[in-house]
């Protein structure tokens, strides 16, 4: 796709007559089978992965990365440049750089050397970013005004990992941004005019503000990460309290539990006496006589033993009722062969 800059700034057929300056957008592929005709492009598409610009004896190369912003269509794509006298020549295979340059040819009264081209260019790449960094600045407001009002926002996390991370790939952007545009101001090989090396110097200073306010914005979301942090470890602390003052009731208890378990084999405290109930169950459920048992606990009158300090568990009972089932059934076995042989077994 060409475009040519002269008498105005317009997409053409095809490559135009010698000395007319212009704009040529080839992909990947092409650069490929025309390598010997773009050296600089190839070694600018191996920094595809960071914004970077290189003078040399008689042109500009470099290449940018635009990361993914929210709701915005000129950004997560990459492409490179060679900028020459006569001619600027990107490299894309998404797209994106015709539809930009479309924008461009929108702009009444547009007629440009290359080399200002590229500047309005670079310009457009950042032209909405101030407007987005006050979309995530107002996204980290509603954040702390949830955490100030005592409500946990919903995937709070998530939501400030998101910001977060975005503010970490613009603040790597707008700083190779800037040293890109430190790079063409420079204009070591004298192909900028003063007011191009101007204009390349303003665009460096835009974007080192937006460094600054990205890695402003960046502070501001540490300081809500610390903020919720807080919040969460406030809430453990009461946990623990609540677990300190049940720990606290019952420490004593299990102190003393554990110190007699520990250091007795026989109560110092106690006695058979004191737990005359239990002492007198536990014997006959281990088929102790009660006359024995009786004796053991220093009753006069067996009939005390059997009615008040032994007990008969819930299994003694129903072994009890079962024997008296199975007594039963023998019984009636036994007088049904009496009548039928006239003999008790």
């Amino acid at each position: 796709m060409f475009y040519q800059l002269k008498p105005a700034f317009a997409p053409i057929q095809e490559k135009p007559a010698e000395g007319v300056p212009w704009v040529e957008v080839i992909t990947q592929q092409e650069m490929d089978s025309q390598v010997t005709q773009h050296p600089y492009l190839a070694r600018s598409l191996r920094h595809g992965h960071s914004c970077k610009a290189e003078l040399f004896d008689h042109c500009a190369a470099g290449a940018l990365l635009v990361p993914r912003k929210e709701h915005s269509p000129r950004s997560g794509h990459s492409f490179a440049f060679l900028l020459t006298a006569d001619h600027l020549t990107f490299v894309d295979d998404t797209g994106q750089i015709e539809v930009l340059l479309e924008q461009l040819s929108y702009q009444p009264g547009l007629e440009a050397s290359p080399g200002e081209l590229l500047l309005e260019f670079l310009e457009l790449l950042i032209q909405e970013d101030a407007a987005f960094l006050q979309h995530l600045e107002t996204q980290l407001d509603k954040l702390e005004e949830q955490l100030l009002e005592q409500k946990e926002p919903q995937r709070f996390e998530n939501q400030l990992h998101r910001c977060r991370r975005t503010l970490l790939k613009l603040s790597a952007y707008y700083a190779q941004l800037d040293e890109l545009g430190d790079t063409l101001a420079a204009n070591r090989n004298g192909m900028f005019s003063k007011k191009l090396c101007r204009g390349f110097e303003l665009f460096s200073h835009r974007a080192g503000r937006l460094h600054s306010q990205t890695a402003s914005l960046r502070e501001y979301s540490l300081q809500l990460h610390q903020i919720y942090q807080s919040k969460i470890d406030l809430k453990q602390n009461r946990v623990m309290q609540f677990l300190t003052v049940v720990t606290t009731v019952f420490m004593p208890l299990t102190l003393i539990t554990g110190w007699y378990g520990m250091n007795f084999v026989n109560m110092p405290e106690l006695t058979a006496h004191e737990l005359r109930h239990t002492y007198g169950t536990y014997l006959r459920r281990h088929d102790a006589d009660i006359y024995s048992i009786s004796k053991i606990l220093g009753h006069k009158d067996i009939s005390v033993t059997a009615r008040i300090y032994v007990h008969n568990e819930i299994a003694e009972l129903r072994k009890a009722v079962r024997w008296c089932n199975r007594r039963d059934l023998i019984q009636e076995d036994i007088d049904h062969e009496f009548d039928q042989t006239g003999k008790r077994p």
